[in-house]
């Protein structure tokens, strides 16, 4: 309490207000408690029932989100797959042109012999040779420019399997 302040002696004095026959009558208080259990029944019921509603909207949500993730799985791993094939080929495609470099690299040192050993023998430099020799000479470096961007096209594919095979991982974990 606080200061000043008295406490109320009337609340405690308060008589009771019902009539006698109603306190003394055990039908009423019988009746009362079948009403109140009746009530708490009903109560207990719908609180049941709105729980399996909830549990069984969960299960749908779930189901649901389930299904969408099993799509997307579907869909990472058609395009991981599709990636892989394309690697392969590149790879391949890299490969051939690395054989092709060998063989232009070899078929130029064969050339550059030829020229120097006429060199020696004429004295004079033949202008046709010098031409293959440039135009072998651009080859190379044609094919070196498409190997370069064969490497770095690989590698970009690389970089996105690895983001992909890191999404699939992500979305495992979050399940």
């Amino acid at each position: 309490m606080g200061r000043r302040q008295y406490k109320n002696t009337s609340n405690n004095r308060k008589t009771n207000m019902t009539p006698q026959e109603s306190r003394d009558s055990t039908p009423a208080r019988h009746e009362h408690s079948n009403t109140e259990e009746a009530e708490e029944s009903n109560l207990k019921n719908n609180f049941t029932q709105m729980i399996e509603n909830l549990k069984e909207e969960i299960r749908k949500s779930f189901r649901e989100m389930e299904e969408k993730m099993n799509q997307k799985m579907q869909e990472i791993k058609e395009s991981q797959k599709s990636q892989e094939n394309t690697i392969k080929q590149l790879k391949k495609t890299v490969q051939d042109l690395k054989t092709e470099l060998d063989t232009i690299k070899k078929t130029q040192t064969e050339g550059m012999l030829e020229v120097e050993k006429l060199r020696k023998q004429s004295g004079t430099t033949d202008a046709s040779i010098t031409k293959k020799i440039q135009e072998m000479e651009d080859r190379i470096s044609d094919a070196e420019g498409k190997l370069e961007e064969i490497n770095s096209s690989s590698k970009e594919n690389l970089k996105s399997n690895k983001s992909i095979a890191q999404n699939i991982q992500e979305i495992w974990d979050t399940v």
